[in-house]
């Protein structure tokens, strides 16, 4: 939130809540701002907080979801989890470039939509095979069909 934040010596190690943004912060231990040689007053301690990354969730999810439509999803549900794993995948992976100090998980993002680009080629692979086993399976009742409206013959 790039608010300005003092800190006393005794409190180096340790992390807080930011007053103004309620995110974690944790206060560096080797500040140059603090130390024991310069006055312990408000003027020599410079505001040197850092945040502490936070794991994007839908870069989880993203990544969840497309595992599933990989292994068994294309069975149960088609083309709806690996779309889902692709959307999410790259929402989350566009939100982690924009902010590299605040989300990590670019992996799990870029697992998510591969695994869902992955698990959509599957999909499109089986239903074009059930597809053709499906027409195939038509002409061979049919066939049978004919067989036996036949008269038979003595």
């Amino acid at each position: 939130c790039s608010q300005s934040l003092e800190a006393e010596k005794d409190m180096a190690g340790e992390s807080i809540l930011c007053p103004n943004c309620e995110r974690l912060i944790s206060i560096p231990i080797n500040s140059p701002a603090v130390s024991e040689t310069q006055p312990q007053n408000k003027a020599n301690v410079a505001p040197t907080f850092t945040t502490v990354p936070k794991t994007s969730g839908m870069a989880v999810a993203s990544m969840v979801v497309g595992i599933i439509g990989l292994v068994g999803g294309w069975l149960l549900c088609g083309f709806v989890l690996p779309v889902i794993a692709i959307v999410l995948g790259h929402i989350a992976y566009a939100k982690i470039q924009n902010k590299p100090i605040e989300l990590t998980g670019k992996g799990f993002a870029i697992a998510g939509f591969t695994t869902g680009y992955v698990g959509l080629f599957i999909a499109l692979i089986m239903t074009v095979i059930l597809g053709s086993l499906l027409v195939g399976m038509e002409a061979v009742f049919e066939a049978m069909n004919q067989v036996f409206q036949e008269p038979i013959r003595p």
